[in-house]
């Protein structure tokens, strides 16, 4: 643990998605709803922005030492430049009144995520088996609970 002290607003990115700040644990990221689960098109999804956000930031933690060192470079506003395309996109995707775009966007998103998360847990883990008999039973846990609440849903409509 280092002792850093800086002026100014800083959104820092820990490997593990979580930050310590006077002994209250916080998450790194944002969420764009009122919830903490994603929702798409009025159905709630089981995966949080603390997950997604994490997992999206894979990708970047599989790349950046990979292809450009530890050189992290930064909008004026002070946001990295690896989150600050796919924020917009992501608000772009929210907004949209299609629900046919933002599910296949959202979910396209959520696979190509899902898979850099699974392989940056593979490559981190001592036992990779282990590793992705425990992302299967996720995966299926999300799935019930994405399906039982869509039949919730339905049978309130009705």
């Amino acid at each position: 643990i280092q002792k850093v002290q800086r002026k100014g607003v800083f959104a820092p990115f820990t490997p593990s998605g979580f930050i310590v700040v006077n002994g209250i644990v916080a998450s790194n990221y944002i969420a764009y709803q009122e919830s903490q689960y994603l929702t798409m098109n009025n159905i709630q999804t089981p995966f949080t922005y603390q997950w997604v956000a994490h997992a999206f930031n894979s990708i970047h933690r599989l790349t950046v030492p990979l292809l450009f060192g530890t050189q992290e470079t930064y909008t004026e506003q002070g946001i990295s430049n690896w989150v600050a395309m796919p924020h917009r996109l992501m608000v772009w995707v929210l907004e949209q009144k299609s629900t046919t775009v933002s599910t296949l966007l959202l979910g396209l998103a959520l696979l190509a995520i899902s898979v850099a998360r699974l392989i940056e847990l593979l490559l981190l883990a001592n036992t990779p088996v282990v590793v992705f008999g425990i992302f299967v039973v996720s995966v299926i846990i999300m799935a019930r609970r994405l399906l039982s609440t869509h039949t919730t849903k339905t049978k309130k409509i009705a």
